[in-house]
């Protein structure tokens, strides 16, 4: 849950506040003008998204600081994917961190840990409000792998899942010709189906 948010010292901090359901999201309102949202996403996990009506004040980057509840630690992999660990085990992931201004356009940001809590930094100097920040929790359901790959493959260098969470393409832009793996789901069982090669591709 966000626990505060601003720029610099200019900070707002939150407490818990009351939960409600509204068209499929679960919502709570952590001041005027701001709302933090949960959402289930088709192919499993969980949205996790603040919409912010107004430009907080102050000057730098804006930042939301994310509470980690009970007995897991946030553990940084990149700017844009943190680990919840539960001791030595992942037990689920907080990552694709998007947030968008009221055209549309995405803006540049960022997550870090910090004192235990999940740090989310936006460069928000060109939006016009509102905004909407917006990662994704989820918990890793299968590892996909191409048969036959290389590590110089360099794939799952891009992966897009259907809007169904039904099939998942994941890149493979190194290998001979520079391919895109396509994987179906069954349940919780993922298949590699096909793969994709451009037409006018040069195998070796």
């Amino acid at each position: 849950a966000v626990r505060a948010l601003g720029r610099g010292d200019s900070r707002q901090t939150f407490t818990d506040a009351a939960l409600s359901e509204v068209g499929g999201e679960v919502r709570r309102a952590l001041a005027e003008g701001v709302v933090e949202w949960w959402r289930s996403l088709p192919g499993g996990g969980l949205e996790h998204g603040v919409t912010i009506d107004a430009r907080p004040r102050g000057t730098g980057a804006l930042v939301l600081h994310v509470a980690v509840a009970g007995d897991v630690a946030a553990h940084e992999r990149s700017g844009d994917e943190v680990e919840l660990r539960r001791g030595d085990r992942v037990v689920t992931r907080y990552a694709h961190l998007v947030a968008l201004d009221a055209t549309g356009a995405r803006l540049p940001a960022h997550m870090s840990v910090a004192d235990g809590r999940i740090v989310l930094s936006v460069d928000d100097r060109s939006a016009r409000y509102p905004v909407v920040i917006d990662p994704v929790i989820g918990v890793e359901e299968a590892r996909l792998i191409a048969a036959p790959a290389t590590a110089s493959d360099a794939f799952g260098s891009a992966v897009a899942i259907s809007a169904d969470g039904i099939r998942a393409v994941a890149g493979a832009p190194g290998d001979i010709a520079g391919s895109a793996r396509v994987f179906v789901r069954t349940g919780t069982t993922w298949t590699e189906e096909a793969t994709l090669v451009a037409w006018d591709a040069e195998w070796d």
